[in-house]
């Protein structure tokens, strides 16, 4: 299960023979005892223990061309120093060019520092080398990840990427994270100083210089914080290697990879029963084949479709994603290759699938990856899947990016990463939003069933009413009562969920047109069948029905999707998150309004808030007068919310806006990352406040001294008395006196006048 770049890994294998031949220096027996230490790391693949020896080495001897080369490889997988990969091979290929393919791992180091147009010169010359066909193709392939590299760093995706930090994450490693449907529960994988068994040897036996072993821990979300990591259950935990790989969506069916030196390694599962997880149990050879690596699963959340990694032969490549069946004897068919669309030569693995059933994320070597394995994911449309499609940079960089999970609303991805800025080697991150494409539908039934006031293990059997078919089988959990239940959209569907001797509590959902992802929490009584509280909770259940919450969830959201709610609710978030932020050069400014009549702004009920000033447009033909400038954002929102209550005729025009670096920009332009929405277009400008006196309808006909203003607007033609086609009738302004003065007294019967103060 640890991560590591299996492309350098086989290169460093092929060559160390080649290496260790050449000439070098005889060193002393001290120096051979180090120099034996720092071999046995390196060709363990333990490149960071190797690196510390190969740096005492070249300490006591910095013109040995090796020492740098073997340093220069330790880089290539140390990734806080990776750009120092660059600089000792090319100290050792200057102090030796003919050392075994130093040309390939300089391009290698260039390839991960995200110098590509230097990697792909590198790699081109190392192909005029003649190298022999395999590694050729090794280049050949670099070549093709730096290529994508230049497309996906030139347009990177506009997500935020966050370090779980502690007490998650530690000084250890902690990686291949899954979680449950709701995001309360969090389980991954853990190698360091708590480990079961402390440093040990490949024999078990405690051992200052080897390894830790694998074990899985458990967190559980309180809030939106993690609480302190603890070994799972020592039923799981042993002296080897124990790694978590999935769990179900209800989170009580947890599968793991366990290896012996039996077996290349399989694919075990436990279940929850109340707070306590059985002993693992293999899956059957459908699943584990014989002499063959499975070691990476996702189950979908009606528990009927196993998606799994396994490099047994007859697949397109190394590693290939497999799907198996459950049965109606709880068993599992046999395993069907997912085919060449999402299947290439090279490996893919830790594969995903959400609970909506139809996307699946998984890892791979090939298709567009810009190094190592990049995360993909693919829809399935009826019975084929469409062209896998790359989670862009810097979700994926040059490194390996494996073991990615998405939360059930499509929110945020969780994923290990040993990438610059981890606490220890490895550390598990979240991203946001979990992936640029449109968000799952899904209802997400979240619950808890009592028995009679007391926590119960009920039996949840759910009913594809469409179809007439049994579309799963869930169960509560009877430590805490607690269930889940995902629902995909487009079906009915009838809930039974039954406790042996208490009433059935049924609900029947209608899903068949939802929009997005909604989670509905559902608190289930049950009572004796038969007993007053049961038929009193029988009419409590009727007017608090699930359909009914489903139903208020989609109305909100449809209300959301409205442009001015959507631009609200985005600029009460920001102001909430990041209102006292401070930022060099930049200030924001209270805007009163825009205005085509600068005459017509009236601010003399602003005094006390502060100096109202005004700024001329660009193209001079609109006035911006305004209130600031402020450090902070909540400093102007609070400005901008004492205007409104002393001048409420302000609301068509007052806005926030930010002037950076001298520049002025819409609040959303300054914050365009918290703007999402697809199909949200972000403003370039504020709204213009129009003349009351429109250019094509005339405001004032009244006679001198009524006190309504006689004008008409500058731009509008001299009238002849007719009207222009498509507009209203503009005389000029002496005939329209000259009317009011010969006829403003004439009356007639059935005759009547309007003032028109406009046409909407």
């Amino acid at each position: 299960m640890m991560k590591r770049n299996l492309l350098l890994v086989l290169v460093s294998f092929l060559i160390f023979h080649t290496v260790s031949a050449q000439k070098r220096k005889k060193p002393s027996k001290d120096q051979s005892d180090l120099l034996g230490t720092a071999e046995y790391f390196f060709d363990d693949g333990q490149f960071l223990r190797a690196l510390p020896n190969f740096q005492k080495l070249s300490a006591t001897d910095s013109t040995n061309a090796y020492y740098h080369y073997k340093m220069g490889i330790c880089y290539l997988h140390k990734s806080d120093e990776k750009e120092l990969a660059i600089t000792e091979l090319e100290r050792a290929a200057k102090i030796n060019p003919s050392l075994a393919d130093i040309t390939l791992y300089i391009g290698q180091a260039y390839h991960l520092n995200n110098k590509f147009d230097q990697a792909i010169e590198i790699f081109n010359k190392y192909i005029g080398e003649n190298p022999s066909p395999q590694k050729k193709k090794i280049a050949s392939h670099y070549i093709e990840y730096c290529q994508n590299g230049k497309i996906f760093v030139q347009k990177p995706m506009d997500i935020e990427i966050t370090n779980l930090g502690s007490p998650v994450n530690s000084v250890g490693s902690e990686y291949a994270p899954v979680i449950s449907s709701d995001e309360s529960t969090l389980i991954f994988t853990y190698k360091g100083e708590r480990s079961k068994g402390g440093l040990m040897d490949d024999q078990f036996v405690p051992d200052p210089d080897g390894d830790y072993y694998e074990d899985i821990f458990i967190s559980q979300r309180v809030g939106k914080d993690w609480l302190t990591p603890e070994s799972i259950s020592d039923k799981i935990n042993t002296a080897g290697n124990d790694a978590s790989i999935a769990v179900s969506a209800d989170g009580q069916t947890l599968f793991i990879f366990k290896s012996t030196t039996k077996d290349n390694g399989d694919i075990f599962i436990s279940t929850l029963k109340g707070s306590e997880w059985s002993e693992p149990v293999r899956l059957g050879p459908n699943i584990n084949s014989n002499n063959s690596w499975e070691g990476s699963c996702s189950i979908t959340s009606d528990g009927q479709m196993l998606y799994f990694a396994s490099d047994r032969k007859g697949g397109f490549g190394g590693r290939d994603i497999y799907v198996s069946k459950r049965l109606p004897n709880g068993e599992w068919s046999p395993a069907k290759n997912l085919g060449a669309t999402i299947n290439t030569e090279y490996d893919e693995d830790a594969p995903f699938i959400h609970p909506d059933g139809i996307d699946l994320f998984f890892s791979s070597r090939g298709h567009s990856s810009m190094g190592g394995y990049d995360i993909m994911y693919s829809t399935k449309r009826g019975e084929s899947w469409s062209e896998p499609i790359n989670l862009g940079y810097p979700l994926n960089t040059t490194e390996d990016e494996r073991y990615y999970v998405l939360t059930a609303s499509g929110e945020f991805g969780y994923f290990s990463s040993d990438r610059k800025g981890s606490l220890g080697e490895q550390d598990i991150y979240t991203v946001n939003p979990g992936f640029a494409g449109e968000r799952p539908v899904l209802a997400l039934v979240v619950g808890t069933v009592n028995a009679e006031n007391k926590p119960a293990d009920a039996k949840i059997k759910v009913t594809n009413m469409t179809t007439g078919e049994p579309q799963g089988d869930y169960s509560s959990n009877s430590a805490s009562g607690k269930f889940l239940i995902a629902l995909t959209p487009g079906n009915e569907y009838k809930i039974a969920i039954e406790v042996e001797g208490m009433q059935t509590h049924m609900e029947y959902v209608n899903v068949k047109n939802i929009e997005t992802f909604v989670q509905i929490n559902q608190d289930v009584k049950l009572y004796t069948a038969g007993s007053p509280q049961a038929a009193k909770q029988a009419i409590a259940d009727s007017t608090n029905t699930l359909q009914s919450k489903i139903d208020q969830q989609i109305a909100k959201y449809r209300q959301e999707q409205k442009y001015d709610v959507y631009e609200a609710n985005t600029y009460r978030k920001v102001v909430t998150a990041r209102g006292e932020e401070l930022h060099d050069s930049v200030f924001y400014n209270v805007e009163l309004g825009k205005y085509e009549c600068p005459e017509e702004f009236k601010g003399d009920k602003l005094n006390e808030i502060g100096k109202v000033q005004k700024l001329a447009s660009t193209d001079l033909k609109t006035t911006i007068f305004y209130i600031g400038p402020y450090k902070t954002l909540l400093e102007a929102e609070l400005s901008r919310r004492k205007a409104l209550k002393a001048d409420s005729s302000l609301r068509a025009g007052i806005v926030v806006t930010v002037s950076d670096h001298g520049v002025r920009k819409t609040l959303q332009q300054f914050y365009a990352t918290d703007y999402k929405r697809p199909d949200y277009i972000i403003p370039t400008d504020t709204k213009i406040l129009k003349c009351k006196t429109d250019e094509n309808i005339v405001k004032s006909t009244g006679p001198a001294g009524s006190g309504i203003r006689d004008s008409i607007a500058t731009n509008t033609p001299k009238s002849t008395g007719t009207a222009t086609p498509g507009t209203l009738l503009t005389p000029a302004d002496a005939q329209m006196k000259d009317m009011v003065k010969d006829h403003g007294n004439f009356e007639v019967e059935g005759l009547s006048y309007k003032l028109e103060l406009g046409v909407v």
